[in-house]
């Protein structure tokens, strides 16, 4: 109950985005933990599915239908793109480039939720 009432509280779609940017990392990381396989599925699907786009569109304003597609549209593309970067330099350790892409986009949502929640950052330059 107290996640849904931390969620009503979230005052624009920013910051619903950036929640969930935060979500999808956490996600990605437990996704790299030796437990049962179908519960490791469905975590790393989670992430494959909001993980990125989720971090880039919440510095992005657009209307929620968009954003909704535009984010699973960034997540499949950006991991596609990082597994066949990884098969092309045959370079393939799937669990910390899962690690490491779970952590910028933890980074890219919790400096999105540090400038929301802080105006002066968004403030325009006085020069």
């Amino acid at each position: 109950m107290k996640v849904s009432r931390w969620l009503r509280t979230l005052s624009s779609r920013d910051e619903r985005v950036a929640t969930v940017s935060l979500a999808a990392a956490a996600c990605g990381a437990l996704a790299t933990v030796p437990v049962s396989t179908p519960l490791r599925g469905v975590v790393l699907l989670a992430f494959v599915l909001t993980g990125v786009g989720s971090a880039v569109m919440c510095w992005i304003d657009l209307p929620a239908a968009v954003t909704m597609a535009a984010v699973v549209g960034i997540s499949i593309a950006a991991l596609t793109a990082v597994a066949v970067v990884m098969a092309w330099l045959e370079f393939w350790y799937p669990v910390p480039s899962c690690l490491i892409v779970a952590a910028l986009v933890a980074l890219s949502g919790a400096i999105r939720l540090r400038t929301l929640r802080d105006p002066a950052t968004e403030a325009d330059p006085t020069w």
